[in-house]
């Protein structure tokens, strides 16, 4: 370059435009690196839960029962019976199984056991906390949380 003009001519001055879709994807790169470092993915198991004699409890099988810990949290979803905001804490585990007929001894009424039990042999898993507000002996659906990962660890593979 020999000359002044000559070097206006190589410089291009960057459009706003640029410089928008520029800090637009840089803010959506730190949204994203923020959650996967802050935030958590959490894995849950369904299950049927009921209050039996002022205990809550279900029955799961083994492939659920190797992911749960004692202190896990349980949402109980009971929309559909106007109960809103029960959350119950795994209390026991069961270390063996009991068959159908046996789960009928524990819970009442062969409809309760049959709605409680997936397969003919299932573990019993006790709650704690407040069942006040669920009703007794009624099927009702619950969400067992047994895992919260960060999103970065599933990246990085640790």
């Amino acid at each position: 370059m020999h000359s002044a003009d000559e070097l206006e001519k190589s410089v291009r001055v960057t459009p706003p435009s640029a410089w928008v879709a520029f800090a637009a994807f840089a803010v959506l790169l730190a949204g994203l690196l923020a959650w996967a470092v802050f935030g958590t993915i959490a894995t849950r198991v369904p299950a049927t839960a009921a209050v039996v004699h002022g205990q809550a409890m279900c029955f799961l099988s083994e492939e659920d029962i190797v992911k749960m810990h004692v202190g896990d949290k349980a949402d109980i979803d009971g929309g559909t019976l106007g109960i809103e905001g029960v959350t119950l804490e795994v209390s026991k585990i069961s270390t063996l199984p009991v068959s159908r007929s046996e789960a009928g001894e524990i819970a009442p009424g062969d409809y309760l056991a049959e709605a409680m039990m997936k397969d003919d042999w299932a573990y019993p898993v006790t709650f704690e906390g407040d069942t006040s507000k669920l009703p007794e002996g009624v099927p009702l659906s619950v969400q067992i949380t047994v895992e919260r990962l960060a999103p970065i660890r599933l990246v990085l593979g640790s």
